[in-house]
């Protein structure tokens, strides 16, 4: 049940316009943040993995920051909103077993944007002339350092939702959350 589940949650973002819409808009921004990618006093230098992927990993944040906020919400509570909550939880699926694959679900669609940026990556490193091209330097920045902040602001934003029992007050809580951690990080507290 936890797998059907996961998949099916996945499939329901990945279904949504408005989630290609931001893939695609992330995509743009990062193609012409990447036209002067590497120059440094009017000197180009080659779009080496680090270089490629600090662009990717700076900008790509906010995108799975939007996702978060909005996706989070919209799976914790679409049943609510169509009103499908009350035969839902009827049924023989444990609650436990359905915000676990929620959960799971939208950690898939994480996964699956930070694979269409790795591949975006590559062809923008290859279309350059640059070949020598690191797959582990991409999974480790993606998978290593920006993936458990994804679990952990995900896990904080499927807390504050049940915590408050509100879709925005929910959605409110965890954009505060992650203004919070950003202002730690930046003051050092």
């Amino acid at each position: 049940q936890l797998l059907s589940g996961t998949w099916f949650h996945a499939r329901f973002s990945f279904k949504e316009i408005s989630f290609w819409t931001l893939v695609l808009c992330s995509f743009l921004i990062v193609i012409i943040n990447s036209i002067n990618l590497g120059t440094t006093y009017g000197v180009d230098s080659y779009p080496t993995t680090y270089l490629i992927i600090e662009e990717l990993q700076e900008m790509s944040i906010y995108f799975f920051a939007i996702i978060l906020l909005f996706y989070s919400g919209e799976l914790i509570w679409k049943e609510k909103e169509v009103k499908f909550d009350l035969i839902y939880g009827t049924t023989s699926v444990s609650s436990i077993i359905d915000l676990g694959s929620k959960f799971l679900g939208l950690l898939c669609v994480y996964v699956m944007v930070i694979f269409a940026l790795i591949l975006g990556g590559i062809l923008f490193q290859i279309g350059s002339g640059y070949d020598e091209v690191e797959l582990s330097v991409y999974f480790q920045g993606f998978f290593l350092e920006i993936f458990p902040f994804l679990v952990l602001h995900t896990f904080a934003s499927f807390f504050f939702h049940m915590l408050t029992g509100k879709k925005f007050l929910g959605i409110l809580m965890t954009l505060m959350f992650f203004i919070v951690y950003v202002a730690i990080g930046i003051f050092g507290i």
